[in-house]
């Protein structure tokens, strides 16, 4: 017989089971169409074309974090991508880290020429993230990006605004957030999409716990929580800060990182790539899922037997999956674990 506690948790598995149900039910037949999102947005990593490889063979050595925007006027895209390496810079025992941030080019999102390119030592900082970029209606673009501080210890969003990509400057940066809320939590992987007259920009929300550790291995014994948080902008430069909106549970596979990685309205609702992981051995090696909503803050994951992207080589790692859909094309840029453990960054079109 179940005690309360346990009736109590079940009944509430149950309702949420119903919620999810109903919800991926009404996505599917939604103006009586036959789009199911798990069947359309499901695919193998194998089976996507190699964009760029790693520096290095091994684990930690990666190109990835991509982000791509599609110009609809010029009919180009754009990628943002970076390179991060287990290795120092010379005559120290400083690790690069994510020490390369691109920005890429195509007529056709398969073939990419790099246009633009960035080091940590251009904003005085120990690694550089994920970014994001976008063009507002005055034809501006407008780079978001993160880097964390010379310690180590939080990282920050940033942007850098000029009338060409190839002209964005790292002495104009400016950060994205200066007071409130926002100031006071880690903030990193910046992605933005646009709906319905607003911009959304989604982050990572990362808290770290250190240690006190007698070695020396500073990381040893670091746990780390990554959640997404949210703000929004009617003009895509000033923001405001919501909040947490995708928390990780308290136990399950994504427990220590609930990440959304890219959104994309369809048919009335907003189908989101997330990545996760549980534990801290698996830290960057996060696999990817899908969740389903009305809003950015009311989505609900698909049940990971159901849908989930894990590389069939090294780690299993497929993270960062950014997805775009033009002319009923969907394209998925992502990163994505070699047989070595490195990760390279691949492109799929279907």
């Amino acid at each position: 017989m179940r005690t309360n506690r346990q009736g109590l948790a079940h009944n509430r598995r149950c309702s949420f089971r119903g919620y999810f149900i109903a919800l991926y039910g009404a996505f599917v037949c939604m103006s009586c169409s036959r789009f199911d999102p798990v069947q359309e947005l499901k695919f193998n990593p194998a089976d996507g074309m190699v964009l760029r490889e790693p520096e290095k063979a091994g684990r930690g050595y990666w190109v990835g974090s991509p982000g791509v925007f599609y110009d609809q006027e010029k009919e180009l895209y754009y990628l943002t991508y970076r390179y991060h390496s287990h290795d120092t810079y010379q005559n120290t025992n400083i690790m690069k880290r994510g020490h390369i941030a691109r920005i890429a080019s195509s007529n056709n999102g398969a073939e990419f020429n790099d246009i633009k390119e960035f080091r940590n030592e251009d904003f005085h900082s120990s690694s550089l993230g994920r970014a994001s970029l976008i063009k507002l209606k005055d034809g501006t673009f407008r780079y978001f990006m993160c880097h964390d501080n010379l310690d180590e210890t939080q990282w920050v969003i940033g942007v850098l605004s000029a009338p060409q990509v190839a002209e964005l400057k790292a002495d104009s940066w400016q950060p994205l957030f200066t007071s409130g809320d926002a100031v006071k939590e880690s903030l990193r992987d910046p992605y933005v999409f646009y709906q319905n007259n607003t911009y959304y920009l989604l982050v990572t929300i990362e808290r770290i716990h250190w240690p006190e550790n007698e070695g020396g291995d500073k990381y040893a014994g670091v746990t780390v929580k990554r959640s997404t948080g949210y703000a929004t902008s009617t003009d895509g430069i000033h923001f405001d800060w919501k909040g947490e909106v995708f928390k990780p549970p308290q136990t399950g596979w994504d427990a220590d990182c609930r990440r959304i990685a890219s959104v994309l309205p369809l048919k009335g609702q907003l189908v989101a790539f997330y990545d996760g992981i549980s534990g801290s051995e698996n830290n960057h090696e996060d696999v990817s899922a899908l969740a389903l909503g009305p809003r950015i803050d009311a989505l609900a994951p698909i049940e990971p037997e159901l849908f989930k992207i894990v590389s069939p080589w090294g780690t299993g790692s497929c993270r960062f999956i950014d997805m775009i859909r033009v002319r009923d094309k969907f394209y998925f840029y992502y990163e994505c674990s070699r047989p070595d453990e490195s990760h390279e960054l691949r492109v799929l079109i279907k």
